[in-house]
């Protein structure tokens, strides 16, 4: 009786213990799901800043060498060595000089020669799925996306698997199957080793954002060694919005340049400049990136196609055996991201995830590289961000050849209003936009409308569906937002469309 009565007991609490289980997990999976289209947006920033001790009130950003003591130091001690450099020819003295002076700058900020990063300096950001279920502001028609910081000197494939645990964090903490994914600049380095180990499963929307997927040029070419010097571009670069503020001190300084460029030969100097460069190629430069972000995987994931065995021979040339661990890292980025990018971006559209690409355009690049004449947003230029854009040169148009052969071909829609920008031979033109006149850290809150604009969309948003977000715009200040471009008047005395009649001419076919 005793034992009966045990195993009666034993029942009721089992049965018990599992209607319990069961209602949990009713209640679990009632709370996971949640019937909204507006999914959650995931933005992948660009480079946030790295501190030695990211959660001490007492902390250095490791970057931040601009016009501190130690720099100012560096660059008054350098002028007696350059003086002897130039006079007498000792050049060795201002090269050592110059490389440990400027590896100590850095000493904080490089990981190891493994490519580790050990020290606990990193970002100041931390996140939890429990926040992010209390805080769930997915389902707003405003632009309300969640945010996710990484360091960016770590192994893109090891930041992929902490961008992985957030997206299943996030559709934990909003009830979604699926995220809309944005990545900004280098936030797309990260995102597609994300790609290439988890899938895309659960991504409804890829949009990029300036990508560096492709290189950011600036960075790249010099990596490379790839360094280049021309007066027009300095003087172009110098009268872009922003470099220096209005008023008397800009005209003059705007002057001087021009004069100095256009009377005194300034491309003389820069060539000066160049040979002083050539001394320093081998004996300074490789010191001072191995100590600084040539040991950032993360970083490398910056250096373009066409200029990664370059960057790789004046890096780490004859010392590959010292480097092997951080060598066989950067290699396999290359191997599975770096060359497949096109790839990737196909085979997610192929699967039905939404695609989207924006573009800052229409920016003189820094003038210390050898694209110096390519149309940019001062860092990377349009083909690379737009992943096979093609442009006029800087200061320039497409020939009247290049425009009748757009329009035999049917592409002539593609061409931005100015006549400097070719769209269609994007990867997917259709969904590619152009922001001109913003540099790549010049943000005028229209970039955010556009960015919300695209993940809103049930469909997958074009250039033709919306006539608030065409395919070229350029900002107007004074409402602080895009407006569609226009052909410039003094450039351009017929309208593109009137031009566009005279090739259509030209070629023998009826006008339009």
């Amino acid at each position: 009786m005793h034992t009966h009565f045990k195993r009666v007991l034993a029942l009721l609490l089992t049965l018990t213990l599992l209607l319990g289980a069961a209602s949990v997990a009713s209640a679990a999976v009632e709370k996971k799901h949640c019937n909204c289209k507006n999914l959650p947006i995931i933005y992948v920033l660009g480079r946030q800043a790295t501190y030695d001790d990211p959660s001490s009130p007492d902390r250095r950003e490791l970057l931040a060498i601009k016009n501190t003591p130690e720099m100012k130091a560096l660059l008054k001690g350098a002028i007696p060595y350059f003086a002897k450099a130039v006079t007498l020819g000792q050049w060795d003295a201002f090269c050592d000089y110059l490389a440990e002076g400027g590896a100590a700058l850095f000493t904080t900020f490089a990981p190891d020669k493994d490519g580790n990063v050990t020290d606990g300096s990193g970002v100041d950001w931390s996140w939890s799925e429990e926040w992010h279920t209390e805080n769930d502001y997915h389902n707003t028609t405003d632009f309300s996306p969640h945010y996710f910081v990484y360091d960016a000197r770590l192994d893109p494939f090891e930041v992929a698997k902490d961008l992985n645990d957030y997206i299943e964090g996030i559709k934990r903490a909003t009830g979604h199957d699926k995220v809309k994914l944005i990545a900004r600049c280098q936030g797309a380095v990260f995102a597609f080793p994300y790609f290439t180990q988890f899938g895309w499963d659960s991504i409804d929307t890829f949009v990029q954002y300036c990508s560096a997927a492709n290189g950011t040029t600036l960075f790249s070419e010099m990596m490379a060694g790839k360094i280049e010097f021309n007066a027009d571009a300095y003087q172009r670069y110098t009268e872009q919005a922003g470099f220096f503020q209005d008023g008397e001190i800009n005209y003059l300084v705007r002057t001087l340049i021009h004069y100095l460029n256009r009377d005194m030969k300034l491309d003389v100097t820069m060539k000066m400049v160049e040979l002083l460069y050539q001394n320093l190629y081998q004996k300074v430069l490789p010191r001072i990136f191995r100590s600084s972000y040539a040991t950032a995987p993360g970083y490398w994931g910056m250096v373009a196609s066409k200029d990664y065995a370059d960057a790789k021979k004046l890096c780490f040339g004859g010392m590959e055996d010292e480097y092997a661990v951080l060598i066989e890292k950067l290699d396999r980025y290359d191997r599975e991201v770096r060359t497949k990018t096109y790839d990737i971006l196909r085979a997610m559209h192929a699967d039905g995830v939404k695609l989207g690409n924006v573009v800052k355009s229409g920016m003189q690049m820094v003038p210390f590289c050898e694209s110096y004449d390519a149309n940019s947003d001062d860092k990377i230029t349009i083909e690379a961000q737009g992943f096979g854009a093609s442009s006029a040169r800087m200061g320039s148009e497409f020939s009247d050849e290049y425009l009748r052969a757009a329009v035999r071909n049917g592409t002539a829609k593609y061409i931005s209003p100015d006549i400097t920008i070719d769209a269609s031979t994007c990867l997917f033109p259709d969904t590619t936009w152009f922001i001109n006149g913003l540099s790549h850290y010049t943000f005028s809150g229209c970039e955010d409308d556009l960015l919300n604009a695209i993940c809103k969309s049930e469909t997958e948003l074009t250039v033709w569906d919306n006539p608030d977000f065409p395919q070229y715009m350029t900002v107007d200040w004074s409402i602080n937002h895009t407006v569609p471009m226009v052909a410039p008047e003094e450039t351009a005395p017929l309208t593109f469309r009137e031009k566009l009649k005279e090739w259509w001419r030209w070629t023998f076919i009826p006008t339009f």
